[in-house]
């Protein structure tokens, strides 16, 4: 087993901008719009692409692996109810605004600097994504570690709830996101602008997906610190 010692700044920077370089052969204005601490630390995102008409197409958390034994890299995410805040983000987009939310978990499977500038300048090629939603069940009070082939793109999540699934590539990620566009099924800024929901209906449409109310109460004691944020409602964060 290999000990991984990228920096996940690196990572997110380089992969970053791989996907705008994609999404810009369609969106030639599309951009990277980065969270600040203060913002990240109430929704648990890094960053976003937007393109013009004030679309915030998809989001990103990305994650460093921790260790490397052959083809598959290990990660761990939920790191102070970081997960646990991007379920509930995902969650209001859906069920409120009834869009889709496109936020996804990046993994890029690369480990040290050899293995950046082996995979220069197309990263995307390691790296491999995971719709929130489909870890909603780790939405709780644990830290959750998951492992993942880089070749078949399957993965493992080792916790107290065991699971497994399939990976996407970028290309996979990029075709719902176009599907959506099509649909009209994307926020637009305005809407999130305008989103904001009491913390007695966070709480009940946590609870209804099944998140327990453990992890419900300590989110909502988090959220309720940042003032001018989420003091009385939940989710303006996320306008620009």
């Amino acid at each position: 087993m290999v000990k991984c010692v990228i920096s996940e700044k690196s990572l997110e920077m380089n992969v970053s901008e791989n996907i705008v370089n994609i999404v810009r052969r369609n969106h030639p204005k599309a951009y990277i719009y980065g969270y600040s601490a203060r913002i990240e630390a109430i929704h648990g995102l890094d960053c976003s692409i937007n393109i013009p008409g004030h679309l915030r197409i998809t989001s990103f958390q990305f994650k460093k692996p921790n260790s490397r034994s052959d083809n598959n890299y290990k990660f761990t995410f939920n790191i102070r109810l970081q997960h646990l805040k991007i379920i509930a983000l995902a969650i209001a987009i859906k069920e409120v605004l009834n869009k889709d939310p496109h936020i996804y978990y990046v993994l890029p499977c690369i480990c040290n600097s050899i293995d950046m500038e082996t995979s220069s300048p197309r990263f995307t090629g390691r790296t491999l994504f995971i719709p929130a939603l489909h870890l909603k069940q780790y939405a709780d009070m644990n830290k959750h570690n998951i492992t993942i082939n880089v070749n078949t793109r399957t993965y493992i999540i080792q916790s107290q709830k065991q699971g497994e699934g399939k990976a996407l590539t970028f290309d996979e990620v990029w075709e719902r996101i176009r599907e959506s566009t099509e649909r009209n099924n994307i926020p637009t800024a305005e809407e999130l602008r305008k989103l904001k929901v009491p913390f007695e209906k966070l709480r009940d449409m946590l609870i209804d997906n099944g998140i327990p109310e453990d992890a419900i109460d300590e989110l909502i004691k988090k959220l309720s610190k940042y003032k001018g944020h989420a003091t009385i409602t939940y989710l303006v964060a996320l306008a620009l």
